[in-house]
């Protein structure tokens, strides 16, 4: 579940709505399992539309790869289309909702990813960390044939100055 605006500095074990001040998730992304995809796709669709209001809420099916998102729309939900790889918009999100077959932690599964607007997958914190190690191996790599290029040809002008000069 999503919900902006909140203090996400406050330790919490979990949401408690009437804790909380009565405020419901503005998104909610279920992982549904045979046990439970009766009530997640069926139950939990008016649960969420009518009591909750939660703006947007998807569920994902990880046994047959079905996606599927709903927007509240005045008093019900509205089912989101995809576009054409079968990702759907999240408007509160500002994000695609797709599903991705990349390796993740050293897993190749279909995972349930974020992707930005021009379709490319929003890396998680690790992964960000790594590209960020990656970028820095590579620009300390650049730096260090910079500095080697520059050695070389600060003694070739040496050389040439002492020829030059008839030190040979």
């Amino acid at each position: 579940m999503v919900l902006g605006g909140v203090d996400g500095t406050k330790k919490r074990k979990r949401w408690v709505v009437w804790r909380e001040g009565g405020r419901y998730p503005d998104v909610i992304i279920e992982i549904t399992s045979p046990s439970t995809k009766s009530k997640d796709t069926k139950d939990n669709l008016a649960l969420y539309a009518k009591v909750f209001r939660t703006r947007e809420y998807y569920w994902y099916d990880e046994e047959t790869g079905e996606l599927v998102g709903y927007r509240l729309q005045g008093d019900d939900y509205v089912p989101i289309v995809p576009n054409e790889r079968g990702w759907l918009w999240s408007e509160v999100l500002g994000v695609w909702l797709g599903v991705s077959d990349l390796p993740y932690q050293g897993w190749r599964y279909r995972w349930l990813r974020y992707y930005d607007a021009e379709g490319r997958l929003v890396p998680t914190g690790e992964e960000a960390e790594r590209q960020r190690a990656e970028q820095e191996r590579q620009r300390a790599e650049q730096e260090r044939l910079l500095r080697e290029q520059a050695e070389q040809r600060l003694a070739e002008l040496e050389a040439e100055l002492k020829r030059l000069r008839g030190e040979q």
